[in-house]
């Protein structure tokens, strides 16, 4: 049934329905043309329904392509990992700043840090950057640990306590584990500033003996305790390590005889040198050490390593050469013939310098143990090669000597204690002859 024919019976529909309320005449009452009405809507909308399904009710084509929308309901489980991994992200975060947190904290009061001292040098003038440049960049270059390792944090602390421009030039002792606030109250402090100093100057070839006695004639501190700390070292500098600790069975009688480098240093005169404590020590012992490495440095560690000696044996035939050359440029040719004799020790097996042989009468059987294995292994007239360490601190020119002597065939030397004439031999009949020319002027100069 067509559109046109459905309008068209409505339209009849309602002239009747009009025609039976105009009506007094009509049989049939107004009720029942209600359920008339009714009946025929109803009738209508059941064709409109059957237009729109084909066959055994199925929908028509046209409804085929229409698509329904529906809301997907998150499945549950979807929402617990979400949460669980939310969760975890929170946590994580929450930790990683719990552990920074905890960090600043132990780091500004200096927990788990070094107790080693370090003696800091402010220049005039020096801005808290420089400081910390000081403490940090310094530090790093010499192979040391960083006093801090916040300067963010460190600046931050000195604003708060408006120590800014207040920090003390000059010489500070600072140790890792002080923490930040004690650090910038020392930094602030003129203590050490008020302190008596005194110049004390360590001379070419002497022994740590003669070292420690100087130290302590000067009332920088006890000389035995001095000996026992300098030897035993501190382990943060490259050189110490290449020098091993001392064993039961070891032959040198001080591990670090030859490395307290001849110079004149300044220390402060202690109050009551018997209680000084073993920070002061340190301080002292890093004054020599800081010295050493210094002075013996990169060029002389290529130089020896070019020479395919060790920093030990270099330091150990410079203190003979320091103990046997008259002057500098005798040093040069005092070194050419022991080399020679090492570069040739299947004719020339022992050195036979009486300077080892004096060290260990003078110092050695003097100690607190008689050990007749290492005396006999210092004195090169018994014992072939090197000694088993140094016999004295040698000065800059007998290392340079050892690292660069002069050219030469002489295996043999002599010298006139008195006028200090050196006389050089390749023979053994040269160096007799050599020795009574020695002799004899000594005689006369007599």
């Amino acid at each position: 049934m067509d559109n046109k024919t459905i309008n068209h019976e409505n339209d009849e529909l309602n002239d009747q329905v009009q025609t039976g309320h105009s009506s007094e005449k009509t049989e049939i009452d107004s009720e029942e043309l209600r359920k008339r009405v009714l009946a025929e809507k109803e009738r209508r909308r059941n064709q409109e329904q059957s237009s729109r399904t084909g066959n055994n009710g199925k929908k028509s084509p046209q409804w085929k392509n229409k698509k329904k929308l529906r809301y997907i309901k998150p499945e549950k489980t979807n929402r617990v990992s979400l949460g669980i991994v939310f969760a975890t992200m929170i946590l994580a975060v929450s930790v990683v700043c719990a552990m920074c947190v905890i960090f600043l904290v132990r780091e500004m009061i200096g927990i788990n840090k070094s107790s080693s001292s370090y003696i800091i040098e402010i220049p005039q003038g020096a801005t808290v950057s420089d400081i910390i440049d000081i403490m940090t960049i310094d530090q790093e270059k010499k192979g040391r640990e960083e006093i801090i390792k916040v300067p963010a944090l460190f600046k931050l602390l000195t604003k708060v306590k408006k120590a800014d421009g207040k920090f003390i030039d000059g010489t500070h002792i600072l140790r890792p584990d002080m923490g930040y606030l004690a650090i910038i109250n020392e930094l602030e402090s003129e203590e050490n500033q008020q302190r008596e100093t005194v110049l004390v100057t360590i001379s070419e070839g002497w022994n740590l003996n003669e070292a420690a006695k100087e130290l302590e004639k000067n009332n920088v501190c006890v000389a035995d305790k001095f000996l026992y700390y300098f030897n035993n070292g501190l382990d943060d500098y490259e050189f110490e390590k290449q020098i091993p600790k001392l064993t039961a069975l070891d032959l040198r009688y001080y591990r670090m005889e030859g490395y307290l480098f001849p110079d004149t240093y300044e220390f402060y005169v202690a109050d009551d040198i018997e209680s000084l404590p073993q920070e002061e020590y340190e301080i002292i012992i890093r004054k020599f050490y800081d010295n050493f490495e210094e002075k013996f440095g990169a060029e002389q560690i290529a130089k020896a390593k070019e020479k395919g000696m060790t920093m030990n044996q270099v330091i150990t035939l410079a203190s003979i050469v320091q103990k046997e050359a008259a002057d500098i440029s005798d040093m040069y040719y005092v070194a050419s013939v022991f080399e020679n004799r090492l570069t040739h020790s299947d004719e020339f097996p022992r050195l036979e310098s009486d300077t080892t042989e004096q060290y260990a009468t003078d110092v050695i059987a003097k100690g607190d143990t008689l050990n007749d294995s290492m005396m006999e292994a210092y004195d090169t007239y018994v014992s072939g090669g090197l000694p088993p360490g140094p016999i004295c601190n040698p000065g800059l020119e007998a290392i340079d000597a050892v690292l660069n002597p002069k050219e030469t065939n002489y295996y043999y030397f002599c010298a006139n204690t008195s006028t200090k004439e050196v006389y050089y031999a390749e023979t053994l009949e040269e160096h007799e002859a050599n020795i009574v020319k020695s002799d004899e002027g000594q005689e006369q100069s007599d």
